[in-house]
């Protein structure tokens, strides 16, 4: 492949809890892509770059880089990207992209895996010899150094592994190793057309850690690439259903902003193998900041909402205090926010969902929080305080308190 343009930042158009990525505006996929350990360790859970990738297509001797294409980019908002290219005058090439994500169930967004399919027509007289190449510069500090194997995974269904690192492809008659480099991961399908026919091949970037949570259902990548290829109409028409359940006032440009926006609720959305779920404030589950970051959690997947109440219930101090942060743990001891967001989640929760045995089981924890806020009120005018006013750290409790 040809060395690639550093081009500006597109956004992280395609993404789940597990793995995200750009589409550069000439049409590189990707040229970042974003991983989200399974972890809530210190210096291990922060999300982190996991490296770049790149698609070329062939047909006879005409090979064309993805950014070398005269995209006609059909869908460019999160969480799915669609462009189609004319490859040759006789081939058209149709992209679609994303991570999975369903309205139905909350094991698709964890799947650790982008998934691209790619289309090619056939608009001539005769047959016509195509191959799709992926490579993948995926980070050796993060996926292991291993050297690339390729193995078939099933009928036309093939993979090429590097330590915890996959590029899969499905529905290709033959594929192989394509980088003589073997720092990069890469794969190349090909298929042969009809005249005036078509074919659709499916890509995967993706990765397998011991600590994943999709580790319930699939414990290794060719376990997750076998599930993974029998359902690939239930994941693309999973996307689908994301998309047509965001509210609409028949504006679309705030239909669009709206999808933008429940990105980083789902990208920073995090869970193992323990069963444990947040959404990260900074890499951590902050009341404040999860508060605001969960709405798509509470309206689509509460099971998640609730799982992270009943998770702050259990770090709740005995005096009544939310820390300030949980998995990992980071305490102030006196920042009030915490305790009032946490009373405000389980509010909404109760409000949206009419719930009053999840409050009941809320309850206890609920009055506590509210105890421990009624100690802060430090000069008896009913309003808690956050500290004595010399504290620099007062402004936690109301931004309005900082000075200018």
């Amino acid at each position: 492949m040809k060395a690639r343009p550093t081009e500006q930042n597109a956004g992280l158009v395609v993404g789940n809890s597990a793995l995200a990525a750009d589409v550069s505006p000439k049409g590189r996929l990707f040229q970042r892509i974003k991983f989200n350990p399974p972890s809530f360790n210190f210096g291990e859970c922060a999300i982190r770059s996991a490296g770049d990738s790149g698609f070329s297509f062939c047909v006879g001797g005409t090979e064309k880089e993805d950014f070398e294409l005269e995209w006609h980019v059909a869908e460019h908002t999160f969480p799915r990207y669609v462009a189609m290219a004319d490859l040759t005058e006789s081939i058209d090439l149709r992209i679609e992209a994303y991570a999975p994500i369903s309205t139905d169930n909350v094991r698709d967004m964890f799947l650790p895996a982008i998934v691209v399919h790619v289309l090619l027509e056939n608009k001539s007289d005769e047959c016509a010899d195509c191959s799709v190449c992926a490579l993948w510069n995926c980070d050796e500090t993060v996926f292991g150094s291993d050297k690339p194997v390729l193995k078939e995974i099933s009928h036309r269904s093939f993979a090429a592994l590097k330590g915890k690192a996959f590029i899969s492809v499905f529905n290709a008659e033959k594929a192989r190793l394509c980088a003589a480099d073997e720092s990069i991961l890469s794969l190349c399908g090909s298929v042969s057309l009809l005249p005036h026919g078509a074919k659709e091949i499916t890509f995967r970037l993706g990765c397998l850690f011991p600590t994943h949570r999709i580790t319930f259902y699939y414990r290794s990548i060719e376990e997750l690439l076998s599930g993974m290829d029998a359902h690939i109409e239930k994941h693309r028409n999973g996307i689908q259903d994301f998309i047509d359940c965001v509210p609409s006032i028949g504006d679309e440009k705030i239909t669009e902003y709206t999808r933008w926006y429940m990105q980083a609720a789902i990208l920073l959305t995090k869970s193992t193998n323990t069963g444990e779920v947040i959404t990260m404030g900074y890499t951590e589950l902050n009341q404040r900041d999860s508060f605001w970051t969960s709405f798509v959690h509470l309206s689509i997947w509460p099971e998640l909402e609730r799982d992270m109440i009943e998770l702050s219930c259990r770090w709740q101090r005995t005096d009544g205090k939310i820390p300030t942060t949980v998995l990992p743990m980071y305490e102030r001891n006196f920042d009030i926010d915490i305790n009032e967001y946490f009373c405000l989640r389980i509010a909404r929760y109760y409000s949206f969902h009419n719930d009053r045995q999840f409050l009941a089981q809320c309850w206890d924890y609920y009055k506590n929080a509210v105890g421990w806020l009624l100690t802060r009120d430090l000069d008896g005018d009913g309003i808690p305080e956050q500290d004595v006013p010399e504290n620099p750290e007062c402004f936690w409790g109301d931004w309005k308190d900082v000075p200018g």
